[in-house]
């Protein structure tokens, strides 16, 4: 990644969905936690149902990105 400016962005609490909850879901959803920012930096929740699919936003002009589970299972492309 290219090394830039140190800052730190925060976004306000929020709830994540259960596994029972996922299970339950009847369409996914994208949440903005911090709003693209005009160095590309963003920070967005995805809540998918099971066996959902999601392409995140392309990387290009960016420095990278990063995906975090924090409930369920992800299974990527490469296998």
């Amino acid at each position: 990644m290219r090394r830039g400016p140190k800052r730190q962005l925060h976004s306000q609490p929020m709830a994540l969905a259960t596994e029972t909850g996922l299970a339950e879901l009847d369409a996914c959803s994208v949440e903005d936690l911090i709003p693209l920012q005009p160095d590309h930096v963003a920070a967005r929740l995805y809540t998918l149902s099971p066996g959902a699919c999601m392409t995140g936003p392309d990387p290009a002009g960016s420095a990278g990105q990063f995906h975090v589970v924090v409930t369920g299972a992800l299974v990527t492309a490469a296998g």
